[in-house]
């Protein structure tokens, strides 16, 4: 892990922060692992979404219908613990 240009973390593999020591095995992404059509197939039933810095995906307790591939940047799974404290689980 490296710091960019000190707006955030360039980050080359996903970060996971577990209790337990467990092996990530980088492979490639979902996506990347589908044909050119079927990457077409799944960008057509999506909708394509563009966040700004810090503007969250979802929030905890939402409803949603599916599941989110992020092709470009990285997301920040957190939770606020009763101190207010924000808890970070993953990257």
């Amino acid at each position: 892990m490296t710091r960019d240009d000190g707006q955030g973390l360039d980050l080359d593999a996903p970060i996971l922060l577990a209790e337990w020591e467990m092996p990530l095995q980088c492979e490639a992404s979902l996506i990347e692992r589908l044909s050119e059509a079927d990457q077409a197939m799944v960008r057509e039933h999506g909708p394509e979404m563009r966040l700004a810095a810090g503007e969250p995906l979802f929030r905890q307790g939402e409803q949603h219908d599916g599941i989110v591939v992020i092709e470009d940047g990285q997301i920040r799974s957190f939770y606020v613990a009763p101190s207010g404290r924000e808890i970070t689980l993953a990257y």
